[in-house]
């Protein structure tokens, strides 16, 4: 299943974590994996000079076989990576991630209910 949604996200860096707020982010999930990404080129030029990244890139993507589980909070999910630190993407409604929440079920990856995801960037990972 082919899904885009659009929304806010905090991304990992080298040091810290960087923040888009919604509309400016979007979440792809397709047959080979999911992506985070800023939706803005403009946004993805300034803000990676700030993170070290390449305007063309991709700022968060994993394969199904490296996402590792999910958390899922009222309006947000943290996807958790084998090979990088999570990311965390948030809807301004709860029913617009449920779709990625199906599908996540559907692949057998563990989905973990939480009140809350914020300060995830606090905890380890």
């Amino acid at each position: 299943m082919n899904l885009r949604l659009i929304g806010g996200a905090s991304f990992p860096g080298k040091v810290g974590t960087i923040s888009a707020t919604w509309p400016l982010a979007v979440l792809t999930s397709d047959d080979d994996g999911v992506t985070v990404d800023l939706r803005a080129r403009l946004l993805k030029v300034v803000l990676g000079r700030f993170m070290g990244r390449d305007r063309d890139s991709v700022w968060w993507s994993a394969e199904w076989d490296q996402i590792e589980s999910v958390d899922f909070g009222r309006r947000s999910v943290i996807l958790r990576s084998s090979v990088q630190r999570g990311c965390r993407f948030v809807t301004m409604f709860r029913r617009q991630l449920q779709p990625f929440v199906t599908d996540l079920d559907r692949r057998n990856i563990v989905v973990k209910r939480k009140a809350s995801t914020l300060g995830w960037f606090m905890k380890p990972t």
